[in-house]
């Protein structure tokens, strides 16, 4: 068994425990009383991209605690619910915690993630890019890992996930010169009321990550694959669990050496899974 904790309940978070909850028998138990319970549960049940989790949900009426924590029964697993804004004052270690996943986008060092070890966790993956942590990506660069020295790892950011796989497989096979990337995304509720109606950029630190997972990339970018030869929009790849869909109808070759390639992914759904399985290829090399 892989005894993990996530360290928010965001939408990362959630959809890493989803995963690997899914399918079964879920009955969370809590005090009513304790907003921090009730907002789990109903974070956790119901999510509007997603849809509900498909496991059957229900209520004890008498709410256990371990150590004065409230909990939620998932299925066999036992999930604590911890409040603290310290890491380093979260006990992972009495809860049973041997892997968190870092997940509130605060602690992305190496310094700062190593709080979660202080707490008694053993192992950190830190769903977002790190400055300083070894970064991994699931299909690319898995097999750096080195658990005698790496206790903090990133599984770097959702558009690095989509972009590495598939420059990975451009350059072992035709060799990329140069290249540039442009992210596409929704439209955030904090860009105002007027943003439908503009074109906003934004950065992004995907070929940055990209070079630090396939370091025979670095300087080539200004900025677990499937393929797909149908038209398609963006909402018919909600729930798809895969890093990177190529679209191979919707790019252009300008010539032989000039091409653009087209790449669509759930930046929540897909990027979940990798976390979870990067914490599975993690345990495989105790």
């Amino acid at each position: 068994n892989i005894f993990f904790l996530s360290s928010d309940l965001a939408a990362s978070g959630r959809l890493v425990l989803r995963h690997a909850c899914r399918g079964n028998q879920i009955t969370p138990s809590y005090d009513p009383s304790i907003d921090l319970a009730v907002t789990c549960l109903y974070m956790f049940k119901y999510d509007s991209t997603h849809g509900r989790y498909h496991g059957e949900c229900a209520k004890e009426k008498v709410p256990p605690t371990i150590d004065g924590f409230p909990v939620l029964n998932i299925f066999y697993l036992v999930f604590f619910l911890l409040l603290s804004m310290k890491p380093a004052e979260i006990p992972w270690g009495d809860a049973g915690a041997v892997y968190v996943v870092e997940s509130t986008g605060v602690f992305l060092s190496v310094e700062k993630a190593s709080s979660h070890i202080q707490g008694g966790a053993k192992r950190v993956v830190v769903s977002a890019p790190s400055p300083d942590a070894p970064m991994f990506v699931m299909g690319v660069n898995e097999d750096k890992y080195d658990p005698s020295s790496m206790t903090i790892v990133s599984n770097a950011s959702c558009t690095t996930n989509c972009l590495a796989p598939l420059a990975k497989v451009i350059h072992d096979n035709f060799g990329i010169e140069e290249a540039l990337m442009v992210s596409a995304g929704m439209v955030k509720t904090v860009d105002g009321p007027l943003s439908p109606k503009n074109i906003i950029p934004a950065s992004t630190g995907a070929a940055k990550a990209v070079a630090k997972s396939s370091p025979s990339l670095t300087g080539n970018y200004a900025d677990i694959k499937e393929a797909v030869k149908k038209a398609v929009v963006s909402s018919d790849f909600i729930g798809d669990t895969h890093s990177s869909i190529f679209d191979a109808g919707a790019g252009i070759s300008l010539n032989d050496n000039f091409v653009k390639l087209i790449s669509w992914y759930d930046n929540e759904f897909g990027y979940s899974h990798r976390v979870a399985d990067l914490l599975l290829y993690m345990h495989s090399k105790e």
